[in-house]
């Protein structure tokens, strides 16, 4: 990252990985992780949007503290009840 003309030049080729074991059903885990209702009771309030195809957008976006946010991907796999990425 650096500073280019007064602006923030942002690095776009870094991936960030994480894998814990976690002791449920996967079907309950996907859920966990897709239905939008329940990512809004942990991720405060987001708003997730995207329809979870693999090349499709998905936005979170919300307030937090009185600041608005706005985060965007792209799904890479999805099998269900198995990978996302």
């Amino acid at each position: 990252m650096g500073i280019i003309g007064g602006e923030i030049n942002m690095r776009h080729d870094l991936i960030a990985l994480k894998s814990i074991e976690i002791n449920a059903e996967p079907s309950r885990v996907w859920d966990v992780l897709t239905d939008p209702k329940i990512i809004s009771e942990y991720l405060y309030g987001t708003e997730t949007i995207t329809d979870w195809k693999v090349e499709s957008e998905i936005i979170f976006q919300g307030e937090f503290k009185g600041q608005k946010y706005r985060d965007m991907g792209v799904i890479k796999d999805n099998i269900l009840h198995e990978l996302l990425i």
